[in-house]
């Protein structure tokens, strides 16, 4: 699921979670996940138990969700899990699919060939970077894109780039 949420930009993801009676490592990817894909947790519907074990989780930016018990019911009722009516308003102007990709086309990616670099070289100037502005810039992102930058610079000095030969190409077509 982490693979497939970070491609859209509204996610609704309805399941049994049964959280309360996990171990500490599942609830605690559990947490993982939903920190990752940057959910929230919309049903407050408890079970006979007073549990919450069917959740409801929706993208962050998703504010018009509402949960509550379902009117009219397909199946007979489990008490462990109440129906759930599940109402999710949507802008007009929203369109269903895959949000861009965030990284550029395998093609434009560096492509380095490690066996060929000069290792001294790449350690003694990733010891002599001064990482200081890391540690001033606020937003996740902005630190990745300063450390990758830094990472890109050094590999582009002490490693040498690999020759792309476009044998057997698809769009390479016999004359």
């Amino acid at each position: 699921m982490e693979k497939w949420c970070p491609n859209y930009k509204s996610c609704v993801v309805i399941g049994d979670f049964n959280l309360y009676s996990c171990n500490d490592n599942i609830i605690n990817y559990f947490e993982y996940f939903v920190a990752f894909c940057e959910f929230a947790q919309k049903n407050e519907v408890k079970n006979s138990n007073d549990r919450l074990l069917d959740l409801v989780l929706v993208s962050s930016e998703m504010d018009e969700v509402h949960v509550c018990i379902a009117d009219e019911v397909l199946v007979l009722v489990d008490q462990q899990h109440p129906p759930l009516a599940v109402t999710v308003r949507r802008c007009a102007r929203a369109v269903s699919g895959p949000a861009p990709p965030t990284l550029p086309p395998l093609t434009t990616l560096p492509s380095w060939d490690f066996s060929k670099a000069d290792y001294h070289a790449l350690y003694s100037t990733v010891a002599a970077v001064d990482w200081s502005t890391l540690y001033r810039v606020q937003e996740p992102e902005e630190a990745l894109d300063c450390f990758y930058a830094a990472l890109n610079d050094i590999f582009n000095e002490c490693i040498p780039k690999k020759r792309i030969r476009k044998v057997n190409s698809r769009h390479s077509y016999p004359r």
